[in-house]
């Protein structure tokens, strides 16, 4: 997959492609797999908190006209108790 940097006042997710995350609904339920994922393989969760935040970044740039709401669902991730390691 090529990877593009957006261009200022371009939304990076085109208005005809589907988002990922469409609501905040949608965020709450990949927090709450990533907080089941976490009891069993913390290393995995952590893993899919980052891919959470960074997707839901990216649809907030794209325009998403509910950016407010899924943002404070994706912080939920930094509360979930798994342990987390950095290099």
């Amino acid at each position: 997959m090529t990877q593009t940097r957006p261009v200022p006042g371009q939304p990076v997710h085109p208005i005809s492609q589907p988002v990922p995350y469409a609501s905040d609904r949608e965020i709450e339920r990949e927090v709450a797999r990533i907080a089941e994922l976490g009891q069993h393989d913390p290393e995995a969760a952590h893993v899919a908190a980052d891919e959470l935040v960074k997707t839901v970044l990216e649809t907030i740039a794209g325009g998403h006209a509910q950016y407010a709401y899924l943002a404070v669902a994706a912080l939920k991730v930094w509360d979930l108790d798994f342990p987390r390691w950095a290099a």
